[in-house]
């Protein structure tokens, strides 16, 4: 289960897309919630008046080992209110135990340090913003992110509509995992557990096998799945598995992502082939965008 999850906004209505999927973790594990805005003072953000104040100016780089800090400037009067009604309201609506943590400094470092710094243990937010750099504010951060984090990161996909219900509850029934066969793809089975013991949800393993593979190949990748299967959590059903043979390991994806009715897909972020360090390109957004479920991305550990 998670003990601890922080949610990434940027200001934009499109970033409050992942709060209600970071309030139902939290809500389910009966974790606690931290809403986080990084203020970067130097670089305008869309929907702040103050943004274009002429007192901006980069701030001196932070030493190494200096742990986040609270935003001071009083010109983050707006967004510190902000925040702080939304943490409010979230735990009004939800029950959910939710803070307020408006941070200042580097984008992506000062994260990263609140997030050491308070041990969460799963980072949420949506899959492209409006903010400091434009609509692919958070599409760098997740990039960044999903490359080197050493937690998961729940990347929330926009509604087809654009719409977003900050309230709406999700509901995770079936679970996607997508293996390569390697042992460091392996790295995503803890967190997609996790993540479908707090929902009651059942998981499905995958792995894509090229198409010039033979039978061998295939009765192999099957007696793989089979072992890994037998090591998860046999309720509330046993995880179901499937090969498949595709050119295109997302197309494969979103494929059994439609037919089957899956909720969320989990993978590796790196791999030592195929399916985990495809997640990480165009075809992560193009899948996202297709499919409408989230992604829950897992820094792949290699071993031995």
């Amino acid at each position: 289960m998670f003990h601890r999850i922080v949610v990434t906004l940027d200001g934009s209505a499109r970033s409050e897309a992942a709060l209600p999927w970071a309030a139902a973790v939290a809500r389910a594990a009966r974790a606690p919630l931290d809403l986080v805005h990084v203020h970067v003072p130097w670089m305008p953000e869309a929907g702040f008046a103050e943004a274009a104040e002429p007192w901006l100016r980069p701030p001196e780089t932070p030493p190494a080992d200096e742990a986040y800090t609270e935003a001071p400037h009083p010109s983050t009067a707006e967004k510190r209110a902000w925040l702080e009604a939304l943490a409010a309201e979230t735990t009004w609506r939800t029950t959910v135990a939710a803070s307020a943590h408006l941070l200042e400094g580097p984008l992506i470092p000062t994260l990263r340090r609140f997030i050491e710094h308070s041990g969460a243990d799963l980072l949420v937010m949506t899959s492209r913003g409006q903010g400091a750099g434009g609509p692919t504010w958070l599409g760098s951060v997740a990039r960044s992110f999903a490359h080197d984090a050493d937690v998961p990161l729940l990347l929330v996909p926009l509604p087809a509509d654009g719409a977003v219900e900050r309230w709406r509850q999700p509901a995770v029934h079936r679970i996607l995992v997508a293996l390569d066969g390697s042992p460091a793809s392996e790295s995503v089975l803890g967190p997609a557990t996790s993540l479908a013991t707090t929902f009651g949800a059942a998981i499905h393993l995958l792995l894509v096998l090229p198409l010039d593979a033979t039978d061998a190949d295939r009765r192999a990748a099957e007696a793989y799945l089979a072992r890994v299967a037998a090591r998860l959590p046999q309720e509330p059903a046993p995880p179901e598995t499937q090969v498949a043979v595709h050119g295109q390991p997302a197309a494969a994806i979103l494929h059994v992502v439609r037919t089957e009715r899956m909720d969320v897909v989990a993978a590796g972020s790196h791999g030592e082939s195929g399916i985990s360090r495809m997640l990480l390109g165009g075809a992560a957004q193009e899948m996202l965008r297709g499919a409408d479920v989230p992604l829950l991305l897992v820094r792949a550990r290699a071993t031995g």
